[in-house]
């Protein structure tokens, strides 16, 4: 019901509301990714990985972004709950 959103203003509610789907769009792209890197990396053994300096590079992403993944979807991740607990689903 409206009224138990009454504390949280319509604007901050809004607001809300965005942050939580952009952050669920986000990361779900970026589960899409990781996944088809992995599907490349375990079923395709003939494409190339390439090595420069400390790191490698798969179907042009490189180890440094792969290890990015996991900071970003905890960002996310936390995001998404802070919205949840706004709309009082968690």
């Amino acid at each position: 019901s409206a009224l138990k959103y009454e504390r949280l203003g319509y604007t901050d509610l809004i607001g809300t509301k965005s942050e939580t789907l952009q952050s669920l769009l986000r990361l779900a792209e970026l589960l899409d990714n990781a996944r088809a890197l992995r599907t490349i990396a375990d079923y395709h053994p003939e494409k190339k990985v390439s090595f420069s300096g400390n790191s490698l590079t798969l179907s042009n992403k490189k180890d440094t972004e792969a290890i990015e993944w996991t900071k970003t979807a905890a960002i996310l991740c936390g995001r998404i709950e802070d919205g949840l607990r706004k709309f009082r689903i968690i």
